[in-house]
């Protein structure tokens, strides 16, 4: 074997192992998910759920952007959105589910990142 070959073959062992931790920590990720959804819908209050979440998950993964076990951020991930878009999805996804916090003002958010893509999108044509 060439060092060439040497260094794509560890390359593409890498990117495998990596695509495996990104599978099972997405199938981690969803199973306790799943777990916040049914007890925010089983009438559980996001502040109860919040009061026994270690203070990281508070942070990155509240459950007002859990929804039937998918996080928002998998979905743009997924997507492969822009920044605005993807502020679009997340604003969207929260609204009416973040508690405290005025669905219209979320909805007003989405719109506004949303004009603002547009507006870059039209700048490039010209």
């Amino acid at each position: 074997m060439t060092d060439q070959q040497i260094q794509d073959r560890e390359a593409a062992d890498l990117k495998y192992r990596n695509e495996q931790i990104k599978v099972l920590a997405k199938a981690a990720r969803k199973s306790i998910d799943t777990h916040i959804q049914s007890a925010v819908n089983n009438g559980i209050s996001t502040d109860v759920i919040h009061a026994f979440m270690p203070e990281s998950d508070l942070i990155a993964r509240p459950s007002h952007y859990i929804v039937n076990g998918y996080e928002c951020w998998d979905i743009i991930d997924a997507l492969e959105l822009s920044y605005h878009l993807g502020a679009v999805m997340a604003y969207i996804w929260r609204s009416g589910r973040k508690e405290g916090n005025d669905p219209t003002q979320d909805l007003e958010k989405a719109d506004a990142h949303l004009q603002h893509q547009i507006k870059l999108l039209k700048s490039k044509r010209t």
